[in-house]
């Protein structure tokens, strides 16, 4: 579990959804992800600019070819008016995500939108997501559970996260085959997002 600077930060993006009228705590996780998932995607890529510099080859593919730089994550931070910087991520950002991954990917992003309709409240929440400093790589792992435990004091939202020790007691009850089709109903209606971060964190 986080807990000291990063906690506090955690906190204070997610009251600045919610004072900027995002107060579902589901879609309050799933627009915290596109944003960092965007930032990643910049770090990733800056990585690859790095070992090119050094005179290496990178290990893994670009992400972002030479036309498609304005979109990186340290270039919309460049942009000061909320409004430009929005219609930007919902019209060129976005579009592109659903490209990457291939078809399956492109699959889960098919029903994503981004839902962060004030300016400067999104001006706000990407400054901070900007400012969260990660020790390691398994931070992001703590960082969800511990945005998803907020789900279990939301009140009226009625949405919890099944504890891995029950998730384990179902597989080993089930005993599910690569020939069988799990189905489930709350399951389904999640948004295309939060099944793929359902499916990471569990």
């Amino acid at each position: 579990m986080i807990t000291g600077t990063l906690k506090s930060q955690v906190d204070k993006i997610w009251d600045t959804f919610w004072s900027g009228g995002i107060s579902n705590p589901i879609s309050v996780i799933e627009q915290f992800t596109y944003l960092l998932f965007m930032r990643q995607l910049d770090e990733r890529q800056a990585n690859n600019d790095f070992q090119r510099s050094l005179g290496v080859d990178p290990t893994t593919a670009d992400i972002f070819d030479e036309d498609h730089q304005r979109l990186r994550w340290r270039n919309l931070m460049e942009i000061s008016d909320g409004t430009a910087r929005r219609k930007v991520i919902v019209e060129k950002v976005f579009p592109f995500l659903r490209t990457l991954g291939g078809s399956g990917f492109a699959q889960h992003m098919s029903n994503a939108s981004f839902g962060i309709e004030n300016p400067a409240t999104l001006i706000s929440v990407m400054k901070q997501v900007n400012d969260l400093k990660f020790a390691n790589k398994d931070i992001a792992g703590d960082l969800y559970e511990y945005m998803l435990s907020k789900l279990t004091t939301s009140g009226t939202n009625g949405q919890f996260r099944t504890p891995s020790h029950i998730i384990d007691l179902m597989v080993e009850l089930m005993r599910p085959s690569p020939t069988h089709r799990v189905i489930d109903p709350a399951f389904m209606r999640k948004s295309a997002l939060s099944r793929e971060l359902a499916l990471t964190v569990t």
